[in-house]
């Protein structure tokens, strides 16, 4: 527990606080990563492109990670002066969110997201304009954070930590059947067969139809 004390940079106390904070706090800012992200396309084109990342939650788990990793990292720049704190949330959100663009590409041969043809695009996994909205992000985050950790802490009881086991199991469940479907669409754009009777599920349940209406920006190699 103490290795996992000097990793973990937001004060905890014990493994169930751990959980209890590393599950919410993913929650939160996920759900937040989604209004976020369906409130700039209504904004900027009018309407809404799918943002869900999973199946079956409105949630888009790249802020939830990405926001859990400013935290890790929360007391490591805590002396910092606000803009160098800014400008480290910008880079650590810009280079976190090509990490997750090229794991999607070569392992699950797919892009859910193409910066291409935008000015200033790094690889077009990442722009710097969009680095220095991670930054404004993360520097608002990690400065509301003891305000959200005091009340997350008020209600964290047994019955409470029971309910987060629940959630932190369908929200695997959801990533990992996601993950799945995901792959399995991969295989059928690249003309692969299914291998044995859960392919064929998947081809039966979750058909291209399906995926275009819940990704629709998913490209596939």
């Amino acid at each position: 527990m103490n290795s996992l004390k000097k990793f973990f940079t937001f004060k905890i106390k014990d493994a169930s606080e751990l959980l209890f904070v590393t599950v919410w706090v993913f929650v939160i800012c996920s759900v937040f990563g989604y209004v976020f992200e369906v409130t700039v396309s209504y904004l900027t084109i009018g309407y809404s492109e799918g943002h869900q990342g999973i199946l079956y939650l409105p949630m888009t788990p790249i802020y939830g990670l990405g926001f859990l990793l400013m935290l890790v990292l929360l007391d490591r720049i805590d002396d910092f002066k606000p803009l160098t704190q800014y400008l480290f949330c910008s880079i650590t959100g810009g280079l976190f969110e090509s990490i997750c663009g090229l794991v999607q590409i070569y392992f699950y041969h797919s892009r859910s997201w193409d910066y291409s043809n935008l000015p200033l695009n790094i690889f077009g996994l990442t722009t710097i304009p969009y680095a220095f909205i991670w930054g404004l992000l993360g520097f608002s985050f990690i400065k509301v954070w003891p305000f959200l950790r005091r009340h997350l802490m008020k209600l964290k009881n047994r019955q409470t930590m029971i309910f987060t086991r629940v959630v932190l199991v369908f929200l695997l469940s959801d990533a990992i059947l996601s993950t799945a479907i995901c792959i399995r669409a991969s295989e059928r754009a690249n003309g692969i067969d299914a291998h044995h009777f859960v392919d064929e599920w998947m081809d039966q349940v979750f058909d291209d139809e399906l995926i275009h209406d819940q990704w629709p920006g998913m490209k596939f190699k």
